[in-house]
């Protein structure tokens, strides 16, 4: 399967068993309007929902190695698991529970975003744009950038500029508002 495929199955999977999910990273900078590729899946889902015994069967289905025991632990550790693709093209899915007010917040903001012809919640796109900022790769800050400008419109700017006072960046904001040309909302 490919990755696109591969996030619809699993999104789509979540929903059928009412599992509060979020996609984030890099799959959301391409839902808010960033065109480029990316190898793997970021989800935030609430892990006090999931049955891992019958998530890991299903990811087998789907042709995902995992383990029982690797999620659980990634649960405990309140760190993320990686699911591998075992086909032809590799790729990953990082899974995290929901482990501070942040990942809360980004489910709870969550967008719904037709991807593909499939509903799919995505996280705000002042939720990626602030954590790109706080991340701050080289490749975190131009996906910022692009769905800045894609998005200006939509921006929910006073929310933008909560979230990033909270995570420390509101000068990275502005530096980004400044290199779009954008007035200070």
């Amino acid at each position: 399967m490919k990755i696109e495929e591969i996030l619809i199955s699993i999104t789509q999977y979540l929903e059928r068993q009412q599992i509060p999910y979020v996609v984030v990273g890099g799959f959301a900078a391409v839902a808010w309007g960033r065109a480029r590729t990316t190898y793997d899946i970021d989800i935030i889902v609430d892990q006090t929902k999931i049955n891992i015994k019958e998530l890991v069967h299903f990811f087998k289905t789907q042709g995902l190695e995992t383990s029982e025991y690797d999620i659980d632990q990634a649960f405990k550790e309140h760190s993320h698991s990686s699911i591998l693709s075992t086909g032809k093209s590799f790729f990953r899915i990082d899974l995290k529970g929901i482990y501070t007010h942040e990942d809360r917040e980004a489910i709870s903001t969550a967008k719904n975003v037709d991807y593909k012809g499939t509903t799919i919640n995505f996280c705000s796109p002042e939720n990626l744009i602030a954590h790109k900022l706080k991340f701050g790769s080289e490749r975190d800050l131009e996906d910022a950038l692009v769905v800045i400008l894609a998005q200006k419109e939509t921006i929910k700017w006073e929310y933008l500029e909560v979230l990033c006072a909270r995570l420390d960046v509101t000068k990275k904001l502005r530096n980004l508002q400044k290199t779009a040309k954008i007035e200070r909302m």
